[in-house]
């Protein structure tokens, strides 16, 4: 009926929201009444408000030929008195110009002032300006007023808020009997006093002074209510949502505050705010916010989202060992104490704890991986420290394994109809695990993923040196494992440092089957590197190839060549790949005889020029001829990119390590060969067979 602009500029209504008054508005008509008509008139019957929407009204006591005493505009309101007592209107209001006007049945009106003391506030107000203003009125008129107000103060008496009246001095004028009852003192009492010694604390002003904008000063009132306390007469406060408005008139202004009790609410939302910090010991609100959620109420079972991160594993060293002769209360408040101590750099670093597993944390971290280490090398710093303690205590220091790995993983709620858990889910998180496991092997407490490396910018501020190439159990990708040694004891730390390219050199050596040349550089490293575990591993697995009479040592993967089952059918795809296993041999030959830097720049420019050329006329191919494994090969294609884009940006980190880059590609290669050539490209083949 009215827009939202023509509602708040209702006076009436200043500070009730419109659904409040809704079903009011919805019973109202709107009149429109032309220059000169008479709206009301001395004595005549009323049971309506009238609300100016536009135009302007004038108000005469005597006759509409007398000069105006009051003019009202959009937003004024009139019938306010004749509405309390239906026998008589005390004035004439004339329309001035044209003028149209919102009619509030007075059978609506009456119950929502009743049950709304902010109305019923805005009302007073009203009469409170009538009152000040028309000292011409009649002696009937004036005691049919009291009468009025007195009905309009025995509403406002029994409303449940609170509502003190004062004026700009600071003393209260009147106070209803909510009031008293909030503040614990007679009415009598309170009336004359001022405001400061109620001690109502207005957000504007200090406890015990007057705000300055009772004096005029400052910003102007807040129109929304105001959350502060109250002081009750027996030293006990009471939280309190206080409105306030003001009321000007000739004599000066008065102050209408309206005090709402929120104790319940406060109390009711303490314990929300109470079970959700509980509740987010269980779920963190950081998982569900990683499922596009932001409170407990809208997770439901299978809510899921994929996403890239890094997952991080920590694992106690020999904790079944440690543990078993402890009683088990003993074992819960060791683990409760080694959890509280490593949890909080979890959540410094942009993580979430998804779960721990007995003695075993498992750690999310959405942003960048540079987080998962950081908060892993903080957790192994604390670690040193918790172990000083213990120590100092007679008591066994405590070890502690971490793996991380980085990729797209599935996150989400599973469960059944009485019981859901958060999880995630993916390869990337069993390699995390896995990885874990291998600091047990190489006795080094650290160790990521090439995938999380890389995934890295490179100027990440880590040490890092490569420990090995693995096939976890069940992985068709063999994956490079590196140490982060950031957090070693410095004499060890710098050792390492010092010997890194060494070592660097002497693995790829190893796993080049170059056994000799590795031994020799390994022992260099030990004679600066006596404490490094990695080196000893390495050293003993040499020594031990170079007195196996079953020598050489071969790699797994056959060496590979063109086969007949490769063949498309289509000459141009075909003669790529020939040539492609030509010059691969000569690499993996060079690489044999330990000519890497002879061959290692050819084949990688090699592959970089021809291998995209390669790829695009393959997938133009498979998508003209309807291939269904279309989207399958292309992405193990892009995998390919990857690696070689990694492989660049190891070629700039370490242009001096030759045979670290040689095995790289070699490894590379062979693993294209394997889980692509041989298995990608013959069942492309097959599909193109009559």
């Amino acid at each position: 009926m009215i827009d939202d602009r023509a509602y708040e500029r209702i006076r009436l209504f200043h500070g009730v929201p419109r659904t409040e008054v809704e079903p009011l508005l919805r019973s109202a008509t709107i009149r429109e009444e032309a220059p000169g008509e008479i709206l009301l008139r001395p004595g005549q019957s009323n049971e309506a408000l009238y609300v100016l929407l536009s135009g302007t009204l004038t108000v005469h006591f005597d006759s509409p030929g007398r000069p105006a005493v009051r003019t009202m505009y959009p937003g004024d309101s009139v019938g306010e008195i004749s509405m309390l007592d239906h026998s008589f209107s005390t004035a004439f209001v004339v329309v001035r110009e044209q003028a149209r006007i919102l009619v509030l049945p007075g059978t609506m009106l009456w119950p929502l002032i009743e049950q709304n003391g902010k109305i019923a506030s805005n009302l007073l107000k009203v009469l409170t300006q009538w009152i000040k203003s028309n000292t011409r009125m009649m002696a009937e008129r004036e005691r049919r007023l009291e009468r009025s107000e007195g009905r309009l103060r025995a509403i406002l008496n029994g409303t449940v808020n609170g509502i003190l009246v004062f004026n700009d001095r600071g003393f209260v004028e009147s106070i209803n009997p909510a009031a008293e009852r909030m503040l614990g003192e007679s009415g009598a009492s309170m009336v004359g006093r001022p405001l400061s010694e109620l001690s109502i604390r207005f957000p504007t002003g200090d406890a015990g002074t007057l705000p300055s904008w009772l004096a005029g000063e400052g910003p102007p009132l807040p129109e929304n209510g105001l959350e502060t306390t109250v002081r009750r007469h027996d030293g006990t406060e009471l939280a309190a949502e206080v409105f306030l408005s003001e009321v000007k008139h000739e004599e000066g202004r008065l102050f209408v505050c309206i005090i709402n009790d929120i104790t319940e609410r406060r109390e009711a939302e303490e314990r929300m705010r109470r079970f959700n910090r509980a509740a987010e010991r269980f779920v963190p609100r950081r998982f569900l916010q990683l499922l596009g959620r932001t409170s407990l109420e809208e997770s439901s079972l299978g809510d899921n989202a994929k996403q890239k991160m890094s997952v991080l594993f920590s694992d106690i060293r020999d904790f079944t060992s440690f543990s078993e002769d402890l009683p088990p209360e003993q074992v819960f408040r060791f683990l409760n104490g080694y959890l509280a101590r490593l949890e909080p750099f979890v959540r410094a670093h942009n993580g979430v704890i998804d779960k721990y597993i007995g003695d075993a944390i498992m750690a999310l971290f959405p942003n960048a991986p540079e987080d998962a280490v950081h908060a892993a090398i903080a957790m192994l710093e604390r670690l040193q420290a918790y172990n000083q303690e213990r120590v100092g205590y007679g008591w066994q220091p405590i070890h502690a394994g971490f793996g991380i790995n980085t990729g797209p993983l599935m996150i989400g709620t599973i469960g059944g109809a009485e019981r859901i858990d958060n999880t995630v889910v993916g390869d990337v998180v069993n390699l995390a695990s896995r990885v874990e496991g291998l600091t047990k092997t190489y006795h080094t407490p650290l160790l990521i993923t090439h995938h999380a490396l890389y995934a890295m910018s490179d100027d990440h501020p880590f040490l890092v040196r490569f420990i090995d190439r693995v096939a976890p159990k069940g992985k068709s990708h063999p994956v490079m494992v590196h140490e982060v040694f950031n957090a070693d004891p410095e004499p060890l730390r710098e050792a390492k440092k010092a010997t890194l390219a060494l070592f660097r050199d002497a693995v790829s050596l190893f796993h080049l089957n170059h056994i000799a040349s590795c031994v020799e550089l390994l022992e260099c490293c030990q004679e600066v590197t006596a404490d490094d575990p990695v080196v000893a591993i390495y050293l003993e697995r040499a020594r031990r190839i170079a007195t196996d009479r079953r020598r050489p040592r071969t790699e797994a993967t056959p060496p590979p060549a063109w086969r007949e089952e490769i063949a498309t059918g289509l000459p141009t795809l075909d003669h790529a790949a020939q040539e492609m296993f030509l010059v691969a041999q000569r690499f993996l030959d060079g690489v044999a005889a330990m000519r890497v830097p002879e061959v290692l720049y050819p084949f990688y420019a090699y592959c970089v020029e021809y291998l995209p050329a390669h790829f695009a006329e393959e997938e133009t191919a498979m998508l003209d001829r309807g291939y269904p494994g279309y989207q399958a090969h292309k992405e193990a294609h892009e995998r390919l990119r990857d690696n070689l884009d990694a492989l660049r940006r190891e070629f700039t980190r370490h242009p001096d390590s030759e045979n670290y880059l040689g095995f790289r590609l070699h490894g590379l290669f062979l693993e294209w060969v394997a889980t692509h050539v041989q298995r990608d490209d013959i069942a492309f083949a097959r599909f193109l067979s009559p």
